[in-house]
């Protein structure tokens, strides 16, 4: 059992942003995947942004075709194609440190996270962070659906929802800590979207936006 505080909702892109300036940076998930074109046309590809801030960053992600989108288009990046479960195992990693390593909406892609939180302190500095961005499982926007309907809504290529509590619990036996935990909510152009987080925003008030799409944490 694990007593919520009240937590702070966040604008996702803007928090990894801020935390990113003049800090070197390792961007994992760096691409869109499938959307990564349409992101980088409408200006919305958080990669960008991060290294329009960043005093060095490096992009990694298993989407090859991403991967070569992106260096075409920011020719004078450095972007490698390799799994965050094989971080240790990647060569143009070797003897590499940052400030920062920003795993934004990762973990619930991967098989094995434990195999990508093992290796995580070897590339940061001292006083260096990890941020992750997850969808959580408490989720009003799933749990409504699910309660109505008897359908899970979910992501194909997702493989694990996690909460407060199990993230805290599978930090720590990496040696690692969230030292600060938010929430927010996604948004999207769409009137639907705009629609619920609309109506549903007094009830996230109000649940200590213990209930919102997902959690943001910053771990040492």
């Amino acid at each position: 059992m694990m007593k919520l505080p009240r937590l702070k909702m966040v604008n996702r892109d803007e928090w990894l942003v801020d935390a990113c300036r003049k800090k070197r940076v390792l961007h994992i998930g760096c691409t869109d995947y499938p959307i990564t074109t349409h992101k980088i046309t409408n200006g919305n590809l958080l990669h960008a942004r991060l290294a329009a801030v960043a005093t060095k960053i490096i992009g990694l992600d298993i989407d090859k075709q991403g991967i070569e989108t992106l260096s075409k288009v920011m020719p004078n990046q450095v972007f490698i194609i390799h799994s965050a479960e094989e971080l240790q195992s990647c060569e143009e990693l070797q003897d590499q440190i940052f400030d920062v390593i920003v795993a934004a909406d990762v973990i619930e892609h991967l098989s094995n996270v434990g195999l990508f939180l093992a290796s995580i302190q070897k590339f940061l500095t001292p006083g260096g962070c990890l941020l992750i961005s997850t969808p959580q499982s408490f989720s009003i926007k799933r749990m409504i659906p699910m309660v109505f309907s008897g359908y899970e809504y979910v992501h194909p290529d997702h493989s694990a929802y996690y909460s407060v509590a199990t993230l805290s619990c599978l930090l720590s036996r990496y040696g690692l800590n969230a030292k600060e935990i938010y929430m927010f909510q996604w948004h999207n152009p769409t009137i639907k979207n705009r629609l619920v987080n609309t109506f549903l925003w007094p009830i996230l008030y109000l649940s200590g936006g213990r209930l919102c799409d997902e959690i943001a944490l910053v771990i040492d």
